[in-house]
């Protein structure tokens, strides 16, 4: 329509406007009448001589199938009881997300008490839910695992990747009791869309690496989860990472500040010191949560491993020789409840060698230690749910404290958890040299 026609249109139109207004005196009709006629008077105005409403383009979330510089995948086992987390912290990625380098994509996959589901952000797409899968997915059973983990590489491709495990754990530790065998190295999944229950399947660390050995290499494992930052954790899975990023110790139920980190995560080139000091700076300063005090973090670099493998074989072999036990006295530990049958104390591996080892001995191992560890963050207090308080022992303590516990054998777990023998299933067990102790 031409401008001189659609004018004189639009005058025409005002008039029978007003005289429909004066006909109708009716006030509920003529408010019906009024708002027909200027719905098609606004139609009108819209169009311009050549111009038709162009819609808005569809954001693809993530682009599946577009090879972005980073992917992060974050893997939340969330059917248990730390579900009441899971939308927070999805929250908190969404907003991460939006300061995501344009180059990078979060991709989540959430099992909970909702459903099964995996859901993507970038910069420009907010964080959706791109598939929800038809059944419960178990997100600790190896098989389930791959199938996802697969599922998210092949769709998402990236040229470098990142991944956080989000669950319960209690780093390699396997757990047994006589009425069945209790696996929370890596996460629970109760399967029965439970809130609160923490039965259910759990994932061996053995397990775990056998899956990540069949997907892409990555450049970092974050576990947002209990005591995984154990060497026998890291050293398993030496071949399919290049940095392990944890705790030792328990972390807040919140977890790490998504918000604030992700940009980190999802940089051209990811520094796992400023992730590691972001997460732990974030409760140190009393940002987090005001009850939680602070958490204990390390950075592991996996291609260092071997080398502190042997640095630390003459000394284990010295030490527990025989079936003999190392001093434990005033070594730090991140889990003290000796009467406990599912959890270790978690030694403190360089704090057990500092009050082990002569002085020279020490100076020569931590060398090694540091350049496998180069990023130790220990807040003088951090959060526990398992005893009533938890702390560096002395400031000297701290500053021969390495933020990477390890298990010490004793009489203590022969019978009672079994550890003594299941710890021969671990690279670490023989990597340390702990095949020749008798042990």
């Amino acid at each position: 329509m031409c401008r001189f026609v659609k004018n004189t249109y639009l005058r025409a139109m005002k008039r029978f406007f007003r005289h429909i207004i004066y006909i109708y005196s009716g006030a509920a009709t003529c408010i019906c009448v009024c708002m027909a006629v200027l719905a098609m008077l606004l139609s009108l105005s819209a169009c311009d001589k050549n111009d038709s409403p162009t819609p808005e383009p569809v954001v693809q979330p993530g682009e599946p199938g577009v090879v972005f510089n980073n992917t992060l995948i974050v893997y939340m086992a969330g059917e248990n009881s730390l579900v009441r987390f899971v939308d927070a912290d999805s929250l908190e990625i969404a907003r991460g997300a939006m300061r995501l380098p344009d180059s990078a994509r979060v991709v989540v996959f959430i099992d909970d008490a909702k459903s099964s589901r995996i859901c993507v952000a970038t910069k420009k797409a907010p964080l959706q839910t791109v598939r929800t899968f038809p059944r419960n997915i178990t997100s600790t059973d190896s098989t389930e695992m791959l199938g996802v983990l697969n599922e998210i590489f092949t769709t998402y491709p990236a040229r470098r990747y990142g991944l956080t495990f989000w669950s319960h754990a209690s780093g390699w530790v396997l757990h047994q009791n006589p009425s069945q065998v209790r696996r929370r190295s890596y996460g629970i999944d109760n399967g029965k869309r439970d809130r609160y229950s923490n039965n259910g399947i759990e994932m061996e660390i053995t397990t775990l690496a056998g899956v990540l050995q069949h997907l892409p290499h990555t450049d970092y494992i974050l576990f947002d989860a209990c005591f995984m930052q154990c060497v026998e954790v890291a050293y398993e899975l030496r071949h399919v990472t290049d940095w392990v990023i944890g705790s030792p110790a328990e972390i807040p139920g919140d977890g790490a500040p998504y918000q604030l980190m992700l940009p980190l995560m999802c940089a051209k080139t990811p520094d796992v010191g400023a992730i590691a000091h972001c997460y732990h700076d974030y409760y140190n300063s009393g940002v987090g949560h005001d009850t939680y005090y602070g958490v204990v973090l390390s950075t592991i670099r996996t291609d260092k491993l071997d080398a502190l493998a042997a640095a630390t074989k003459p000394h284990i072999v010295a030490l527990y020789g025989d079936r003999h036990e190392a001093l434990l006295d005033d070594v730090q530990r991140y889990c003290p409840r000796d009467d406990d049958s599912y959890y270790t104390e978690y030694y403190d591996l360089a704090s057990l060698m500092y009050r082990n080892l002569a002085a020279d001995d020490y100076v020569q191992w931590r060398t090694v230690f540091d350049t496998a560890v180069p990023h130790v963050l220990c807040s003088e207090n951090w959060y526990t749910a398992l005893q009533g308080s938890s702390h560096m022992l002395t400031v000297d303590d701290a500053a021969h404290t390495g933020a990477v516990s390890m298990f010490t054998p004793g009489v203590n777990f022969d019978d009672r958890r079994h550890w003594n023998d299941t710890y021969h299933m671990f690279a670490w067990y023989r990597g340390a040299g702990f095949d020749q102790t008798g042990w």
